[in-house]
């Protein structure tokens, strides 16, 4: 028998979170939908549509509005280092 209350569900760190974020943008990315040079509007619509995928993904619940910031940033880092942002995965 588990001494977690009823209900209780494991989060993951931030850390790690991102690292996922970016197997996320390259699953996406290898199922047609390609966030590297999105706006904001398109990754809250994307994030909206495919919650329950993130939040598989990255473990937990987090809000949309915390998956939009964590894709915002994975993709703005990726452009921010040369080389990467053209880089198939």
């Amino acid at each position: 028998m588990s001494s977690y209350p009823s209900g209780f569900v494991m989060m993951t760190s931030h850390r790690p979170r991102l690292g996922m974020i970016h197997e996320c943008v390259v699953d996406l990315r290898n199922n047609g939908i390609d966030l590297r040079n999105a706006d904001a509007d398109l990754i809250r619509r994307v994030v909206h549509q495919h919650l329950d995928y993130f939040q598989l993904m990255l473990g937990g619940e987090p809000a949309e509005r915390e998956v939009v910031a964590m894709i915002e940033s994975e993709t703005r880092r990726r452009r921010d280092v040369p080389g990467l942002s053209d880089h198939p995965n």
